[in-house]
C-alpha cells in the first residue's frame, strides 16, 4: 500500500509528477478525520465529543472525504519536495484527475524550482562611488527654493500675470448645465500652477479685479471623474481681486516663526545637513543601482517562468496605468517590458542569495519603524496608510521583503570595489539625469 509517484517532466527547473494515493490510505485519513472532529462534535441526543464515528462519518461524510483527500495530496505534495531536496520559486500546481468514493486517488503536480547560483566574488566587483561635495552656494540656492514656496500675498490693482494669485467666483457648465464640483466663490488660484485643467489658469491673464467673462476649457480624456472625461465646458468667471507675491527676508525671526530655527546661521545649517542627507541618499541609491548592473553581468543562469510571467504582468499593468494618467495611446511593447521583467527577477533571485547566505533579515521592529516614515511623510493620511497596513498583511510582507532587499544591497555595496569620486551638486544631478533619461 505505497504511493505511486512518477516523474513525468524532468527539466531543470521544472519537474511534474503523475501522483496516484490508494484508496485504504485515503480511508485512514478519512479516520483520523472524523476521529479528530469527534472531541468536539454536536449532535442532539448525544453528549458532546461523544457522538459514534460511524454516525459521523454518515453524517459528514462527504466533507470528510474531501478534507482526507487535501491531506493525502498536501502530505504528498510537501514529501516530494523534502525527498528531493526541491527549492521552490511557487507554489505547486495540482490538477486533481481521479477523486471519487472507493477509487484511488490520482493527481498531477508541477513545480517549479529556484535555479541553482554560483557563489559570487563580490571582492571581483568594482563601482564608481559618488561624494557629493555642498558648497554655499548650493545652501544659497536650496534657501531660494524654499522661500520661493512661502510667498507673502499682497493686494495689487493691475493686471494678473503668470506667478501672480487670483481671488475668483465661478461657475461651471457643460451643455448649459451646472455640474456638481463646478462652482466655488472667493477661490484664491496661483495663475502657472496648473491646478486647474487644459488652459484655464492662462485665460485669466490680464484680467483685473471686478472683470467678468467666460472660460472655455475642456476636460481631459483621462480625468478621473469619468462623467466629464472629454467633455467640453464653460465657466463663467469673476475676478474679485488680484494679488502678487512680495519678497520674503530672510530674517530671524521669519525662520523662528516658520521654521522653528533659532536664528538664520541655526536654519542653514539645517538646510545643509538636509542636503547633505538627501546627495548621500541619491548617491546611495546610484551605487546600489551600479551593483544591480554588475551582478546582472558576472553569472547567468535560467528564470522560472512563472516568476518572469508575474513579474511581467505587474510591469504591464503599471505601464498601463501609467499611459491612461498621461494620456499615451502609443501600444506597448510587451517584448521590451519581458526583457526588463527578466532583469529584474535575475538581480532578486541574486540579491535574495546574498542575503540568506549573510543572515540578512528584517525584525518587525524594523517593518513597524518603516510604516510610521510613511505615515510622517504623508500629513492628514496617516490613518488611511495604518489602516491599510493593518488591513493587507501581504503588503506588510512586501514591505519587509523590500526592507531586507535595501539592506542587502546596501551590505554588497559596502563589500565592492568603490572607486570614489568627488563631485559638484550641478554635475551630480547632471549625471542622474542623464542616467535617469535613459532608463
Amino acid at each position: 500500500m505505497e504511493i505511486k509517484k512518477t516523474l513525468l517532466v524532468d527539466q531543470e527547473l521544472k519537474k511534474e509528477y503523475e501522483v496516484t494515493v490508494p484508496k485504504e490510505i485515503v480511508i485512514l485519513k478519512v479516520d483520523e478525520e472524523i476521529f479528530n472532529i469527534q472531541k468536539t462534535y454536536k449532535l442532539n441526543g448525544f453528549r458532546p465529543g461523544k457522538v459514534p464515528l460511524n454516525v459521523i462519518k454518515d453524517k459528514e461524510w462527504a466533507y470528510v472525504f474531501s478534507k482526507a483527500c487535501e491531506n493525502a495530496i498536501n502530505d504528498t505534495i510537501t514529501k516530494i519536495v523534502d525527498e528531493n531536496l526541491y527549492e521552490l520559486s511557487v507554489k505547486p500546481n495540482v490538477s486533481i484527475e481521479t477523486m471519487k468514493d472507493d477509487e484511488d486517488v490520482k493527481f498531477k503536480v508541477v513545480y517549479e524550482l529556484l535555479p541553482n547560483i554560483e557563489d559570487i566574488d563580490l571582492s571581483s566587483i568594482s563601482i564608481d562611488k559618488y561624494n557629493v561635495e555642498i558648497g554655499e552656494s548650493d545652501i544659497e540656492k536650496s534657501i531660494r527654493k524654499i522661500l520661493a514656496t512661502h510667498k507673502n500675498w499682497q493686494k495689487n490693482d493691475g493686471l494678473a500675470e503668470l506667478g501672480d494669485s487670483v481671488k475668483i467666483n465661478f461657475v461651471g457648465t457643460i451643455n448649459g448645465e451646472e455640474f456638481e464640483g463646478g462652482k466655488a466663490e472667493n477661490y484664491q488660484l496661483e495663475l502657472g500652477s496648473h491646478s486647474f485643467i487644459d488652459n484655464f489658469e492662462e485665460q485669466i491673464v490680464g484680467k483685473t479685479s471686478g472683470d467678468e467673462f467666460d472660460v472655455n476649457v475642456t476636460f481631459p480624456d483621462n480625468y478621473h471623474k469619468s462623467s466629464l472625461a472629454g467633455k467640453p465646458a464653460v465657466f463663467k468667471v469673476k475676478v474679485i481681486e488680484v494679488l502678487k507675491a512680495s519678497k520674503i527676508e530672510l530674517t530671524d525671526e521669519f525662520v523662528k516663526s516658520t521654521f522653528g530655527s533659532e536664528n538664520v546661521e541655526k536654519f542653514k545649517e539645517l538646510v545643509r545637513k538636509e542636503l547633505v542627507n538627501s546627495y548621500e541618499n541619491a548617491s546611495r541609491i546610484l551605487a546600489r543601482e551600479k551593483v544591480i548592473d554588475n551582478l546582472l553581468n558576472v553569472t547567468d543562469f535560467s528564470l522560472p517562468e512563472n516568476m518572469v510571467k508575474e513579474q511581467l504582468k505587474s510591469l504591464l499593468e503599471y505601464k498601463q496605468k501609467e499611459n491612461i494618467k498621461n494620456s499615451i495611446t502609443d501600444p506597448i511593447n510587451e517584448g521590451e517590458l519581458e526583457k526588463e521583467a527578466s532583469k529584474l527577477v535575475k538581480a532578486n533571485l541574486i540579491i535574495s542569495k546574498i542575503g540568506k547566505e549573510n543572515s540578512i533579515t528584517t525584525s518587525d521592529n524594523e517593518v513597524t519603524q518603516a510604516i510610521m516614515k510613511n505615515v510622517m511623510s504623508a500629513p492628514g493620511y496617516e490613518k488611511q496608510i495604518v489602516d491599510f497596513y493593518k488591513k493587507n498583511y501581504v503588503a506588510v510582507l512586501d514591505l519587509k521583503d523590500e526592507i531586507t532587499r535595501v539592506k542587502t544591497l546596501d551590505f554588497i555595496v559596502d563589500k565592492v570595489n568603490k572607486n570614489t569620486i568627488n563631485i559638484s551638486v550641478d554635475d551630480f544631478d547632471n549625471l542622474n539625469k542623464n542616467i535617469r533619461k535613459n532608463v
